[in-house]
């Protein structure tokens, strides 16, 4: 192996390689790869609204090896995208094993490019090396990138007793979200103000104890929410209605 850069160069080599044979110590478990699918930041919980140039990213695991090498009529890491069974993407040579893991975990990073705007699908297939299957479907929607995006704007339960958890999705921006939610009677009278600021992520969960600005625990009945969701640059504004129960 030669390297180099603008400071230096080098050379390597190895001696420590076997071609053919087989790994007598390994057992068959009979299971495939585990399979994480995540798009733009595998730091990130994953998000259900995509841009149409975001990139995939897919984590692998298997305790016997993957396989990398596409050995087996059928066999390559591929993706089935709103079911072309006869246009499959061919992640094989995009995948990357991570150091000193024996090939064992690695990840798939793809980058896609002007999706059309909608609703899809992709079914998600890898192997290990006895030739084990694994699969993993999702759901996603490409949203215009010029835009700010949120979904699924729910509070979980609901109707609560004395905890709920506000939760949407939104889209990647060019900078986080500031999340403002605001709670008020039936009558219109404010109870209730919560804020989140500077928020990266792309699921975004803020819990409420039931309790109002004063800190008294709120009375049975239900309750109108407003969701403002504002990006730090000033540049996107989003709001969203909703409506809660407190039961006891």
């Amino acid at each position: 192996m030669y390297f180099s850069s603008e400071q230096a160069d080098g050379l390597g080599y190895t001696t420590k390689v076997k071609i053919g044979g087989t790994d007598s110590s390994t057992v068959n478990d009979g299971k495939g790869p585990e399979i994480e699918i995540y798009f733009d930041n595998a730091a990130l919980e994953s998000t259900a609204l995509i841009n149409p140039n975001s990139l995939l990213v897919v984590k692998l695991n298997d305790e016997t090896g993957i396989n990398t090498t596409g050995t087996g009529v059928g066999h390559k890491l591929e993706g089935i995208l709103n079911e072309k069974f006869n246009e499959p993407i061919d992640f094989t040579n995009f995948f990357t094993g991570d150091l000193d893991a024996g090939g064992k975990t690695g990840s798939i990073r793809y980058q896609f490019n002007n999706l059309e705007p909608g609703d899809y699908q992709m079914q998600l297939k890898a192997w290990d090396v006895f030739n084990n299957p694994s699969s993993e479907l999702i759901y996603f929607t490409v949203v215009s990138g010029n835009d700010l995006f949120i979904s699924d704007v729910y509070n979980y339960p609901n109707p609560f007793n004395s905890n709920t958890t506000f939760t949407f999705q939104k889209n990647n921006v060019n900078s986080p979200v500031d999340v403002d939610i605001r709670i008020y009677t039936i009558a219109g009278r404010l109870i209730r103000n919560l804020e989140s600021k500077n928020q990266g992520d792309n699921f975004i969960k803020i819990d409420w104890d039931g309790r109002d600005q004063d800190g008294n625990q709120i009375a049975n009945g239900a309750y109108l929410y407003k969701l403002i969701v504002t990006s730090t640059d000033g540049a996107f504004n989003k709001s969203v209605l909703g409506k809660l129960a407190v039961v006891r």
